[in-house]
């Protein structure tokens, strides 16, 4: 049986994508411009619209976290109460 299937390891695909026009200095000019709120014509909407985003799912991230705290809270103190 092991003569009729070959269980040889394939080669890893990679992928190995590397920007063609990246700038980091200007990627980081950016989003200080963002950041600091300058409504200027150069900076993309795209990227508005990604730190904006990105700020959204940080307070969901809290709001989750704390929703979270209080029905342990909520728990442990019935858990009291009811003992």
């Amino acid at each position: 049986m092991a003569l009729i299937f070959k269980n040889e390891p394939r080669e890893k695909r990679g992928f190995n994508y590397t920007p063609r026009y990246y700038d980091k200095n200007t990627s980081d000019i950016r989003k200080q411009k963002i950041e600091e709120g300058c409504d200027d014509t150069n900076v993309d909407f795209a990227d508005r619209l990604h730190q904006k985003l990105n700020a959204t799912r940080k307070a969901n991230q809290v709001s989750n976290r704390r929703l979270i705290i209080m029905i342990v809270l909520l728990m442990v103190l019935l858990f009291i109460l009811l003992r």
